[in-house]
């Protein structure tokens, strides 16, 4: 989330230059070990209830604002292609981190709710403590349809920017072939730019479905054990696993898919 965040300030402060990579690629770095740890923590509730809630706490507030975080990067991306004039002058670092601190704000307080009994906190699976998808009481069921809802209008939010991103760079894109194109240096600037707007297409369509296909199944498994309907220990393991493995990749989702970030991932592996 940290990863996420960061990278978010740094495209509103509109660094592009060869350091921004490097920037990108620290920030998550940073953010891999937090997220790394909530995963192997394992049986962290033979500590106690303490030990089970500061796991859940950690678990649903890197989960929560993983995801939010991944939303708000593409609605930065979404007003800087499609309103490009109110993205350059509207665009402060002081909002993005505003818009960080909200996340985080909301993101702890959505965490908390579970341990004050709202909803029921219960190892699952033996790899996180988290809320009880089962819970039958007025509180906890109130708790969960919102989480379930809420994930819902962030994938059909992303989705949406996302397809209306996709189509304006295959419009900008269709207008670089158009154009003329000349010997050397010119014809050299019209072939980056095609490059960079097939490669932000790729990146729109990636980070889509793989949002899309670690967040969905968590959603529906716990609709499923809300409804009881439809039980799979089997589905349940998975969509967990999926979800946990989500908050893991978000950072590194964005530089990776940059030509400057891959070269860099590969100057520090030789």
């Amino acid at each position: 989330m940290h990863g996420n965040g960061l990278d978010d300030i740094l495209n509103c402060t509109g660094k592009e230059d060869g350091h921004d990579v490097d920037y990108r690629g620290g920030w998550s770095a940073f953010s891999f070990p937090l997220v790394t740890a909530a995963y192997f923590r394992g049986m962290c509730w033979t500590g106690g209830w303490h030990a089970c809630a500061y796991n859940a706490f950690m678990h649903i507030f890197l989960l929560t604002s993983s995801q939010f975080a991944v939303v708000l990067i593409a609605a930065d991306r979404f007003t800087a292609l499609m309103l490009p004039y109110r993205y350059v002058t509207g665009a402060r670092p002081g909002r993005a981190v505003c818009s960080l601190v909200a996340i985080t704000v909301f993101s702890a307080v959505f965490a908390v709710l579970p341990l004050v009994d709202v909803v029921s906190v219960v190892p699952i699976f033996d790899v996180v403590c988290t809320f009880d998808w089962a819970d039958s009481t007025a509180s906890g069921r109130f708790y969960i349809y919102w989480s379930i809802v809420q994930g819902f209008v962030l994938i059909g939010i992303l989705l949406v920017m996302n397809v209306f991103v996709m189509v304006e760079v295959r419009r900008m894109n269709g207008r670089v072939e158009r154009v003329p194109q000349g010997e050397g240096e010119v014809e050299k600037r019209g072939r980056q730019r095609q490059e960079k707007y097939s490669e932000f297409t790729l990146l729109v369509i990636m980070v889509s479905i793989v949002f899309v296909i670690c967040t969905a199944p968590i959603l529906v498994r716990t609709l499923c054990n809300q409804l009881r309907v439809l039980p799979s220990e089997n589905a349940d393991y998975v969509a967990k696993r999926l979800s946990i493995i989500s908050s893991m990749i978000n950072p590194h989702l964005y530089w990776t898919f940059r030509p400057k970030g891959r070269k860099a991932l590969l100057n520090f592996v030789r």
